[in-house]
């Protein structure tokens, strides 16, 4: 499947090769204007540097990423396919990357909202509202005040993963197991028995 996406791409890409470059169009700039060359775009490695008041180099920021993205990856591979399973585990994913990409807009939160529909996790339900909330306050400005902004974002984030893991540890989902109602299991099920009668 990865194979066929790339061969898609690069074909689809091929039809313009003729302009060279210019296919990306503001790709680059975007890049530059974002501070993805810079590393000042990603929260976590702004935060490094302030508080251990040195230059992390942001190869090494994002070859930590990576690694850390590979190892929920391997932990949602071993936790099966079904579809609650499945779910729960792109949503995981998908919220990590959004933390290490840390975005300076409110709508790159709400690509979680699908997975949040099936599947209640308070972090990630954290991550959407508060981003809601908070880039339309004047913290959302550009510079210290969004450095402020993404203190409350993040280190929120943070108490409610480990809030959330301390109730995973100890048996205390009482939360989940009320409103979890409806599982994908559950949905898929129902649909094909309302398809077959």
């Amino acid at each position: 499947m990865p194979a066929a996406f790339a061969a898609i791409v690069a074909i689809g890409y091929a039809c313009y090769s003729s302009v060279g470059l210019g296919v990306f169009g503001y790709l680059p700039g975007y890049a530059q204007e974002e501070g993805l060359h810079s590393g000042s775009r990603f929260f976590l490695l702004t935060l490094a540097n302030r508080s251990l008041h040195t230059a992390v180099p942001m190869p090494a920021y994002v070859a930590l990423c990576a690694v850390v993205m590979a190892a929920i990856c391997i932990w949602a591979l071993r936790r099966g396919n079904g579809p609650y399973a499945f779910i729960l585990s792109a949503l995981v994913i998908a919220t990590t990357l959004t933390v290490f990409y840390s975005p300076h807009y409110p709508w790159y939160f709400l690509w979680l909202l699908p997975y949040l529909a099936i599947v209640p996790w308070p972090p990630a339900f954290y991550l959407v509202a508060a981003a809601t909330f908070l880039f339309g306050t004047n913290l959302g400005a550009p510079g210290e005040p969004m450095y402020h902004l993404n203190i409350l974002l993040y280190f929120g984030f943070a108490f409610m993963l480990v809030y959330d893991l301390v109730l995973r540890t100890f048996g205390w989902l009482t939360f989940y197991s009320r409103v979890t109602i409806l599982k994908p299991a559950t949905l898929i099920d129902s649909t094909t028995t309302a398809r077959n009668s």
